[in-house]
């Protein structure tokens, strides 16, 4: 029985070519989104997995709750917390703080200078997690590192890292202890190395780090881990922390903008995917994120399953004279169903093979080079594909074999045709309403999020950023490369700067007033005295930072017009030549104030901003070129300048306008959301065209007749389509304002953004229209144009 199911499938698939191609194409195509989301996902859930001891392993974090009851989720918790929780409770076997040290890079001796991100860590960090050692030790000393064997071949090429010096220009020397293997496995703390913690006291006591670092109220600096005793509850864990949080909280301000802290243990297989968003959260990805994902393939699949059902149900015209002949030989309803099941099958195991093709093709794709990078085919990998196409294929299939198998003879005969769920309204009408409606949902978001996305990278930031050259400096002298880049022709000014402004954000710290008791958040800017005509930025009141480098240059700064209102100072001008407190301990002199600009994304607001001196935070330098100089010119001319100072470096350098556009428009992203759109509405659009062709098909004597009767083309074309225009327009009604709500909602996460309006979504209707024209003239014409002796010769 089974094979001569498989042989009618086979036959039924060749026979009606169009539509099986529209139902594998189909199906395909949501199957290769769902299998990228399910590659994603994979990669998201092996995070973590080597660590000896994870089910011991907690990572603590932070909730912050502000005057107005404002809540706060950190991944980072203060300093002290670990050592606490250490000294307090003997169930503790293990605390290790890992704390971040971002943005910076060693020399070698032979003068070869690389950027190495990592974490300063305590010995314990081997005890709990499951990185080796491959040789060495994490010392305890001070100005101690360990490597990973990556970073070493990088630094020192063959030779034995172990012993060997690298210098950092804020830090001073650190000597390498220790080589670390670097593994294949996932893990949410990614570094090239590790600097032993105890070299942190020095470095607060010399000002090269923050002091803030160790304060308890603090969450910005630690991640901080436990390893409990074996039998230790997570009950207990949590149970101890109300205690923690009390001497965090009583240690907050009571001036100052947060009213309570309190403190989670968080299991280490709990951390990827997170269950929150968390702010200062490391590498990784959230369950939101996923669930998104996944919505998004199995969205796309249902697409394609509507368009099996439909197409299924618009043939049970001629497949119901199939089903009342069998009915009355004798066959049961599960056999008739069980074809039809077995047929859906099939198309969705064609699907997987060829969406298994479509997935190999689309590694070349820059958008997904980085979920498909690591991804290995596996035999469970393989029996997962299986079990996903057969299920798709039942999913798909069941409710067309559900009704097809229902039908009773008598009513064939009698000549019921159409399936209705609903008076007037069909199964296949409500499918293609929404099809439709989803595709036009995706198009009007996508295209508010390319207006978004140009806006922030085109908009006006309040800054010049048109003929600058932004150079990394890597750690290396700004000065020196100052002075050689001077002399090239074409070059106006240069300024160095801590980090590039309209991007993510700077430093952020406290700054507070020294005669009242208010405080604020600040980004904190470091440049020089070029820095403000250079960007042709505006002073509202007082002065620029003076050119002088002396030692109190860094005292006199710039603020913004944000910080007036944020130190409720009454203007502008009453804040020039007043004293602010740099987190509590450092001393600024206000003595100008600049109109507010986009110092960071427009993705926040305008926070208060000081610009002050300071060269050792200097990251990025700035060259000012002519209007109509030769950008290629001076890009090579700049790239010569820095190898013959720097000749064991990379040159990093950007157009400022370009990186700004890069960094905002994501051109990537806009590809593949593009291309998810267009999947999405070429499976509506062979849906509508499978279903156009089988309605004109069957029309198609009536066609004839009423052209022998006089009907001209167009009276056919109108009677043809109609019917279907009708549909597009009902799902235009639903999709319009749902999409416009949808936008909103995603505008509303930026501080800044562009209206929706009318045109946006008006303007994505008619294209659906005129795209809803195409499919439905193409095969309309071609049934008016027939002959109707051709039409009407077998009568």
């Amino acid at each position: 029985m089974f094979r001569n199911y498989l042989k009618i499938a086979i036959r039924n698939l060749w026979k009606h070519k169009l539509f099986s191609f529209i139902n594998i194409f189909g199906l395909s195509v949501g199957m290769l989104v769902c299998l990228l989301a399910i590659i994603d996902v994979n990669k998201a859930m092996s995070y973590d997995r080597f660590h000896p001891h994870s089910e011991r392993t907690f990572r603590i974090i932070t909730d912050m709750w502000g005057k107005e009851q404002q809540h706060e989720i950190y991944a980072s918790v203060p300093f002290p917390v670990a050592t606490e929780i250490k000294k307090r409770y003997s169930f503790i076997e293990e605390t290790v703080n890992v704390i971040p040290a971002r943005g910076i890079s060693f020399t070698t001796a032979d003068h070869k200078t690389l950027p190495a991100p990592g974490f300063f860590a305590d010995p314990s960090f081997f005890k709990i997690f499951g990185f080796r050692l491959k040789e060495g030790v994490l010392s305890e000393a001070p100005k101690t590192i360990v490597l990973t064997d990556v970073a070493a071949e990088k630094f020192f090429g063959n030779k034995n890292a172990i012993g060997q010096v690298l210098d950092n220009k804020d830090w001073g020397q650190f000597v390498v202890t220790g080589v670390v293997t670097t593994t294949k496995q996932k893990s949410h703390l990614q570094f090239d190395l590790l600097i032993s913690s105890s070299s942190i006291p020095s470095l607060v006591q010399t000002g090269k780090i923050n002091s803030s670092i160790e304060s308890w109220t603090n969450p910005w600096g630690t991640y901080s881990y436990l390893l409990v005793k074996k039998g230790t509850s997570e009950e207990a864990i949590q149970n101890m922390m109300p205690a923690i949080s009390l001497s965090a909280t009583s240690k907050l301000e009571v001036n100052g903008a947060y009213a309570k802290i309190s403190f989670r243990a968080q299991p280490l297989r709990d951390i990827n995917p997170s269950r929150e968003d968390m702010i200062n959260f490391p590498a990784g990805t959230t369950l939101g994120k996923l669930l998104v994902q996944l919505g998004i393939g199995l969205l796309t699949l249902f697409l394609a399953g509507f368009n099996y059902v439909n197409l299924t149900l618009a043939r049970s015209l001629t497949r119901s004279k199939e089903i009342g002949v069998r009915k009355v030989v004798g066959a049961m309803r599960w056999q008739i169903f069980g074809q039809f099941i077995l047929e859906s099958v099939l198309i969705a195991i064609l699907a997987m093979c060829l969406s298994v093709v479509l997935l190999e093709l689309t590694k070349a794709v820059p958008a997904l080079q980085n979920v498909l990078a690591e991804m290995e085919w596996t035999i469970a990998l393989a029996l997962l594909l299986i079990v996903f196409s057969l299920l798709t294929g039942f999913v798909a299939g069941y409710v067309p074999a559900r009704i097809l198998s229902a039908v009773k003879p008598a009513l064939v005969i009698k000549g019921h045709k159409v399936i209705t769920v609903l008076k007037g309204i069909t199964v296949r009408k409500i499918l293609v309403i929404a099809q439709f409606s989803i595709s036009l949902i995706g198009i009007i978001l996508m295209a508010v999020m390319f207006k978004q996305q140009t806006f922030m990278a085109e908009g006006e930031y309040g800054f010049e950023k048109e003929n600058i050259l932004n150079i990394s400096l890597s750690g290396k002298d700004y000065q020196k490369l100052s002075n050689e880049l001077a002399n090239m022709p074409g070059v106006e000014k240069i300024s160095p700067a801590s980090f590039t402004m309209g991007m993510q954000g700077g430093n952020n710290t406290k700054i507070s007033r020294r005669d009242q008791p208010f405080y604020s958040s600040s980004e904190i800017l470091g440049t020089d005295h070029e820095f403000i005509p250079l960007m042709n930025l505006q002073l509202v009141v007082g002065k620029n930072i003076p050119a002088d480098k002396g030692d109190s240059a860094g005292s006199m700064v710039l603020v913004n017009e944000k910080t007036a209102e944020a130190l409720h100072f009454p203007s502008a001008s009453a804040m020039v030549g007043q004293q602010i407190w740099l987190n509590d301990s450092v001393p600024l002199q206000i003595v100008g104030v600049v109109k507010d600009f986009h110092s960071m994304s427009m993705f926040f607001p305008i926070f208060p901003l000081v610009i002050r001196y300071e060269p050792q935070k200097f990251n990025v330098l700035h060259v000012k070129v002519s209007e109509g100089a030769d950008q290629n010119a001076i890009f090579a001319a700049a790239a010569y300048i820095w190898k013959s100072l720097n000749p064991y470096d990379t040159f990093n350098a950007k157009w400022f306008d370009k990186e700004l556009y890069e960094r905002h428009f994501h051109a990537d992203d806009q590809w593949l959301l593009g291309m998810i759109c267009a999947m999405v509405l070429s499976i509506a659009c062979l849906g509508l065209l499978g279903m156009v062709t089988f309605s004109s098909e069957i029309r198609i004597k009536e066609v004839g007749i009423r052209k022998t009767l006089g009907a001209s083309v167009k009276q056919l074309l109108v009677l043809l389509s109609k019917d279907f225009f009708k549909l597009l327009i009902i799902a235009g009604c639903f999709a319009v304002p749902a999409g416009y709500l949808l936008s909103a909602l995603f505008l509303n996460n930026f501080a800044y953004h562009v209206s929706i309006g009318v045109s946006t979504p008006v303007l994505s209707f008619i294209g659906l229209l005129a795209l809803g024209s195409v499919t439905i003239g193409w095969q309309t014409i071609k049934i008016a144009m027939i002959n109707p002796v051709e039409s009407l010769k077998e009568e």
